[in-house]
């Protein structure tokens, strides 16, 4: 029987960005479901409970911020590992740091290496 693989969710409006991230993912044995934004991530949410979500702070409709605290609230979601993706601005990453006491999140460009590190760091 074979071993069941690690689920992640992945919230990014950037198509080509998101879908290099996937691949990544699943290049290393990885299940992997994406999204769009924040909305899309709650409907998926009611379909599946991953392992890991990633997530970009920056979205349409429902930002990955509004989306973190969403999940926050459901019990049953509260302790899933969380690491946002964020892009140059300096404000993001203070932000997350100092008002939401978040260390986890990745810089865009997305360094392959960095991100299956963190993912398995959050998930040992």
């Amino acid at each position: 029987m074979a071993a069941q693989k690690t689920v992640i969710l992945i919230l990014e409006d950037n198509t080509n960005m998101r879908r290099g991230i996937a691949l990544t993912l699943e290049m290393n044995d990885y299940e992997v479901h994406q999204v769009s934004n924040g909305h899309q991530g709650m409907a998926m949410m009611s379909e599946i409970t991953p392992d890991l979500i990633l997530s970009d702070v920056n979205m349409p409709l429902m930002n990955g911020l509004k989306f973190y605290e969403k999940i926050r609230e459901n019990p049953t979601w509260r302790k899933i590992p969380f690491i946002f993706l964020t892009g140059n601005d300096a404000l993001d990453r203070a932000f997350l740091r100092q008002y939401l006491n978040i260390e986890e999140y990745l810089q865009k460009p997305i360094n392959p290496k960095d991100l299956l590190h963190l993912i398995k760091t959050k998930l040992h």
